[in-house]
């Protein structure tokens, strides 16, 4: 049988540890009737942190659990493009300092126009000690935080970008896309086909030559990424046309991506590029015609 007098105890812990620690400020006004009577909401900056009993996921038909404190935070709050959202949610959980039994997951807003929100949860015992809670609470606020950042720019209310993008009608509903390094390029009809290319102002690009008009647009979801010497990965969206290239006697190329290998920070700096490449593309997507 569930503790109360523990869970309450946890609780307060966790929202006081919120406050004082992480310069959290506690949110006391009334809470919405149909939220546990237990919970307690605390924002550190912009974001939003829970503490209480599990109420389980309705979304998804998991039911509430009352031997669980549930630590909680949403990550993104309106996020059209789910199918980026989910590459990089696939990298934040395969990542090494990601603890396995985090929770992550994307739900429907709650308004019809809304796009969809992730959230992180980490479930605790209800029997956990006081000092596993603290632990488990600061490591929590450090990964809800970084899964929030990589999120932001996808998010409609952190970015002007996701908000245009939401709005082109391109980027509704679910999508899922492919991750594929450059060494397997070779096997793909158009990846295949990317030559790189200098402009006039001898900045490096990686072209497409042939697609043009309608054909070329299909490309507008296909980025390409860096790997940086940090282990993080550049985006660089596609360029339609690209620049004129003097090699091709001017012809602009159909699709070109900036090489972010080219330039920058030296060798060392976190900033420089590693020389790996990979391309996302659409789930199942070979490009137009050839």
């Amino acid at each position: 049988m569930t503790d109360r007098h523990h869970l309450r105890a946890v609780c307060d812990l966790a929202v006081d540890r919120l406050v004082s620690v992480h310069g959290g400020e506690h949110d006391d006004s009334p809470l919405d009737p149909g939220l546990p009577p237990d919970l307690r909401i605390v924002t550190i900056g912009d974001a939003v942190f829970y503490v209480g009993s599990d109420p389980g996921e309705p979304t998804t038909d998991r039911g509430p659990d009352p031997d669980v404190v549930l630590l909680s935070s949403c990550a993104a709050i309106d996020i059209f493009d789910v199918g980026a959202a989910e590459a990089v949610i696939h990298e934040f959980r395969t990542d090494p300092a990601t603890p396995g039994d985090l929770r992550i997951s994307t739900t429907r807003g709650m308004e019809l126009a809304a796009g969809s929100q992730v959230w992180i949860d980490q479930p605790l015992p209800v029997a956990t000690s006081f000092d596993v809670v603290v632990a488990t609470l600061d490591e929590f606020v450090g990964h809800a935080l970084r899964l929030r950042v990589v999120l932001a720019p996808l998010d409609c209310s952190t970015s002007e970008e996701a908000m245009i993008r939401a709005g082109s009608g391109l980027h509704h509903g679910p999508l899922s896309y492919d991750l594929i390094d450059d060494d397997q390029w070779t096997h793909h009809p158009w990846l295949s086909q990317i030559v790189r290319n200098t402009d006039m102002d001898a900045t490096r690009y990686l072209c497409l030559f042939g697609p043009a008009g309608g054909a070329a647009l299909l490309f507008r979801d296909v980025t390409i990424e860096f790997e940086r010497e940090d282990g993080s990965w550049e985006s660089v969206r596609a360029q339609i046309p690209g620049p004129p290239m003097p090699a091709r006697n001017w012809k602009e190329p159909g699709v070109a991506w900036w090489d972010a290998n080219d330039g920058g920070p030296g060798p060392g700096h976190p900033g420089h590029a590693t020389g790996r490449r990979r391309a996302r593309v659409p789930t199942g997507w070979t490009g137009p015609p050839l």
